[in-house]
C-alpha cells in the first residue's frame, strides 16, 4: 500500500492522463520521404508517424522525391489541461514540478497535417509564356480596337462636315 501511495504522489495528471508518444498522419500532395529526427518514417503520399508528444526539439521533415525539396512540420503543441487536477492530488506540491520537468504540461494539439510542395517547375514556366503570349495577344487586339474607334470617329467627322456644306 505504501509503494501505491507513493507511486501516487510521485505521478501527476499530465504524466498519468496523456500518453508520451502519439501517432501522427502527414499527407502530402506529392509522392514524398518522411523523417523524423533524420530517421525515414514513411514514404509516399500518406504516412504515420509516432512521434513523441512532450518533446518538441525534434525534428519532422518532408522531402519531395521527384525535386528533392525539403519542408520542415512545426508540430503544433497546446496546454495539457490534465495539468489543472494536480492540486487535488497533493496540493501540486510534487505533481507540479513533475508535469513541468518531464514536459507534460503540454501535448500535441494537432494530430493530422497536410504537406503542399508546388507543381512541377518546368509546368510552371510553360504557363507563364503562355500566358505572356496572350497578353501580348491581347495588346495587339486593344490596339486595333482603338485604330477602328479612331478610324470611325474620322469617317464620322467626314461625314458631319460634308452634312454642314450641303446645308
Amino acid at each position: 500500500m505504501l509503494i501505491g501511495l507513493l507511486a501516487l504522489v510521485f505521478t501527476s495528471c499530465g504524466t498519468m492522463m496523456e500518453p508520451s508518444r502519439k501517432t501522427i498522419n502527414i499527407t502530402v500532395n506529392k509522392k514524398a520521404k518522411v523523417r523524423y529526427d533524420g530517421e525515414l518514417v514513411g514514404n509516399g503520399k500518406y504516412s504515420s508517424v509516432f512521434v513523441e508528444n512532450r518533446r518538441n526539439d525534434k525534428m519532422l521533415s518532408v522531402e519531395d522525391l521527384d525535386t528533392g525539396e525539403v519542408r520542415n512540420v512545426s508540430l503544433d503543441y497546446e496546454f495539457n489541461t490534465w495539468v489543472l487536477w494536480d492540486p487535488f492530488i497533493d496540493w501540486g506540491i510534487i505533481s507540479i514540478p513533475v508535469d513541468l520537468i518531464n514536459g507534460s504540461y503540454k501535448r500535441l494539439g494537432r494530430r493530422s497535417y497536410y504537406v503542399q510542395f508546388d507543381e512541377d517547375n518546368s509546368g510552371n514556366s510553360k504557363k507563364d509564356e503562355e500566358m505572356e503570349k496572350l497578353s501580348k495577344e491581347l495588346e495587339k487586339i486593344k490596339l486595333r480596337n482603338e485604330i477602328k474607334k479612331e478610324l470611325e470617329l474620322e469617317r464620322t467627322k467626314e461625314r458631319v462636315l460634308k452634312l454642314e456644306a450641303t446645308r
